[in-house]
Formats: structure tokens, C-alpha cells, sequence
């Protein structure tokens, strides 16, 4: 997503690394340089996406982190 315009720029049918792996190493290595932050809940293999986005930033949508903290929480 475009977060100046609030256009979709693509969405890809699974979370699954079979398919967004080659998804990811199809976008040209110098716009992968360009992307600055990653919004992302906490699924595992997104932890890693720096391997494709050198230069982002990783950041864990504020949604899972509270839901994370709860269940904590409620662990405990």
C-alpha cells in the first residue's frame, strides 16, 4: 500500500514462503532498496522479510502487539 495515497499496490494470495519468496525476489533489487518500513503482524517468517528489504524498518502492527500482551497476560 501507498501510504501517501492510500492506493493498493498489490496483494499476493498467500503468506506462505513458497509463493512470496518469488514474489519478493521478482521486485527489482533497487526498489526493494526503496521500501523504509514493513507493517506486519508477528507471523514468524515475516520477522525475516529484511532478507528481500535491506533498508526497512520492521514494525509490528499495534493490533497483535496488544493481542500478544493479552495473551500473556492471560497465560499468567
Amino acid at each position: 500500500m501507498n501510504f501517501e495515497t492510500g492506493e493498493i499496490i498489490d496483494i499476493i494470495p498467500s503468506r506462505h514462503k513458497d509463493i512470496y519468496e518469488p514474489y519478493f525476489y521478482a521486485i527489482p533489487i533497487k526498489e526493494r532498496h526503496n521500501v523504509r518500513c514493513i507493517i506486519s503482524d508477528m507471523y514468524d517468517p515475516y520477522l525475516n522479510l529484511d532478507t528481500y528489504f535491506s533498508n526497512a524498518q520492521f514494525v509490528v502492527d499495534s493490533f497483535h502487539v496488544i493481542q500478544w500482551i493479552n495473551h500473556r497476560i492471560t497465560q499468567y
